[in-house]
């Protein structure tokens, strides 16, 4: 993925509380243009990038990159979340409202295609 989205590399990859991991890392992330990658109790993927510093282009893409690549594999992810944040230092980081999901394609044929 790093390869394909030719990223430095990355922050985190662990389990995470969003608010916190951006606090831990945010600095980082601004300095180096790694993204952070960590997860939650649920199965999903979340990629928290600073929207100005990084860009949301450029966040997008490396999540439709990452949620392509988890497809390919046995993760069993059902949801790979962009999760942009602006502020430039710990404890003045904020998640913006423009998170977005990219979710796992539904089993064909679905529910509705089966009684439609």
């Amino acid at each position: 993925m790093l390869k394909r989205a030719n990223l430095p590399g990355y922050l985190g990859n662990c389990h995470a509380s969003g608010t916190v991991i951006l606090d831990e890392l945010g600095e980082e992330h601004m300095k180096t243009g790694k993204p952070i990658f960590y997860t939650s109790a649920d199965s999903v993927f979340q990629i928290a990038c600073h929207e100005e510093t990084f860009g949301l282009d450029k966040l997008y893409e490396l999540c439709e990159i990452a949620r392509d690549e988890l497809n390919k594999g046995d993760y069993n992810i059902g949801r790979v979340i962009a999760r942009p944040f602006i502020g430039d230092k710990p404890g003045n980081f904020s998640r913006t409202g423009n998170r977005h999901d990219l979710a796992v394609e539904p089993p064909a044929p679905n529910y509705v295609e089966k009684t439609g």
